[in-house]
């Protein structure tokens, strides 16, 4: 079959593999403790741990998928193999037991690992760096990204609730090898139509080490204090690597690393607590919340989707708000705004604690405060995450760009080994005191985004002057 000429063609699939892949993804984070806790017996912290590696590996598995595109397979092989293996995952999640869970997740972080950073490569791949038609292919291609981070939850939500755990794991599989097909069927043609070669025996030897990284991956999620270890000593030896290069810099790109580094350490903060949502207030929500609303008993993955609709909903606002501050010349710094998420954090914790406590007085906890703590998320989460990137995109050194973009997706690893284990912490087994929980947290988050503000006083030149030097 001749290679498809019309960029938008190769657009659309693309957008609808995203669809897929997020959709799966969302909807499994949505289920997974709920699914280990009610249909495997796990405990409340062997569930918080698992989400918690799950996650993280998820995350840094990307690190994969970039390097095997790039230096040895191409993006289109890389690809496939990565859709391929998400497929197999969520198939093997149909085969209900507790190694099966192991090993269909471990295909899935393996399988999102591939083809997570190679499907955006492949979109900006469609078009000339000259044409202004792929700010809008990726403006598409994002909305592609969050209808299914919405619809997962959703979905996977009423099937579980209506027909069982295991049929949602089945409609993502059906749904991700339906766009590998359409992907296979459509040899779509790029700016960079590079063709790597590889000869079989190097081919052999991939595929062998990809079956130990699943092996690795399925072992680290049995253990996750050994994986707390070894992420450890890759956060120490990232840090390490940023303080070289922040030495071998001049004066002014040292102070841009400086300022980056500052804001993802921060920022891992806020990730940390906003994934309670999929841990502590998940159960939270599973036991103690009233879920009926006009006769109709909404199922408790669905609440996953309440934070997305809310960033989708408000990020107009948000935008429209920066840029009005912005006219105005009294437009915040990256580290104030990372600061404002972390207290709106901070203060959605305290509604989800009015939520406990009212829960304790009348046995009937309000979905109003869940409500609300959620909408505090979402405007937390748009103070932070597009603020992160864009501080990537304008302040790091030229050199070391795409190494900062990488070191923030490892810092969501972070976030999400952290989230699991600050769960599991403030989780008193089966009897767990949610208002206890919730106060803490929000009083961490509040801490630290306090200290956030302080660092900002300090080095505020460090902030302003470097975004200055290079906007």
């Amino acid at each position: 079959m001749p290679y498809s000429n019309t960029p938008h063609r190769g657009l659309y699939v693309f957008t609808f593999a995203e669809f897929w892949d997020r959709f799966s993804f969302y909807g499994l984070q949505a289920v997974l403790v709920l699914y280990a806790t009610q249909a495997l017996l796990f405990t409340d912290n062997q569930a918080y741990a698992l989400y918690g590696v799950f996650t993280a590996l998820t995350f840094a598995s990307t690190i994969l998928g970039g390097i095997l595109a790039d230096r040895l397979l191409g993006m289109r092989q890389t690809l496939i193999i990565g859709i391929s293996l998400v497929v197999l995952g969520n198939a093997t999640l149909l085969l209900a037991g507790q190694h099966f869970l192991y090993l269909g997740l471990s295909l899935i972080i393996c399988g999102i690992g591939l083809f997570k950073p190679n499907s955006a490569s492949y979109v900006g791949s469609l078009y000339k760096d000259t044409e202004a038609k792929s700010e809008r292919a990726f403006s598409i291609f994002y909305a592609g990204m969050n209808a299914g981070g919405l619809l997962g939850p959703l979905t996977y939500g009423y099937i579980a609730h209506r027909y069982g755990w295991l049929y949602g794991f089945g409609l993502s599989a059906i749904g991700m090898l339906s766009s590998l097909i359409i992907f296979l069927c459509m040899k779509i043609k790029t700016v960079d139509n590079t063709l790597y070669t590889v000869r079989l025996s190097v081919k052999t030897i991939i595929y062998f080490a990809l079956l130990i990284t699943i092996a690795l991956y399925t072992l680290l999620l049995q253990h996750p204090e050994v994986f707390g270890r070894l992420l450890l000593f890759i956060g120490l030896a990232t840090a390490t690597g940023l303080g070289l290069a922040a030495f071998k810099s001049n004066a002014d790109d040292r102070k841009r690393i400086l300022a980056l580094g500052i804001l993802l350490f921060f920022s891992l903060f806020f990730f940390a607590a906003s994934l309670q949502t999929a841990t502590t207030l998940t159960l939270f929500i599973e036991r103690e919340v009233s879920r009926t609303v006009f006769g109709l008993t909404i199922p408790t993955a669905m609440f996953l989707s309440i934070e997305p609709f809310f960033v989708i909903l408000t990020a107009p606002l948000i935008g429209f708000f920066w840029t009005f501050l912005e006219r105005k010349q009294c437009d915040p710094s990256y580290a104030t705004k990372v600061a404002a998420g972390l207290i709106l954090a901070a203060a959605s914790f305290v509604l989800f604690f009015f939520a406990a406590v009212y829960n304790e007085k009348t046995n009937h906890a309000s979905l109003a405060y869940i409500l609300l703590g959620n909408l505090l998320l979402g405007l937390g989460e748009l103070c932070i995450l597009p603020v992160v990137l864009s501080a990537i995109a304008r302040l790091a050194p030229k050199g070391i760009r795409s190494t900062m973009m990488g070191v923030f997706f490892l810092s969501l690893a972070f976030s999400s080994y952290l989230a699991g284990a600050i769960a599991s912490l403030v989780s008193g087994g089966t009897s767990v005191n949610y208002a206890h929980a919730f106060i803490e947290i929000a009083a961490i988050t509040f801490l630290i985004g306090l200290i956030m503000f302080l660092v900002n006083i300090k080095l505020r030149g460090v902030f302003q002057g470097s975004a200055a030097r290079n906007g």
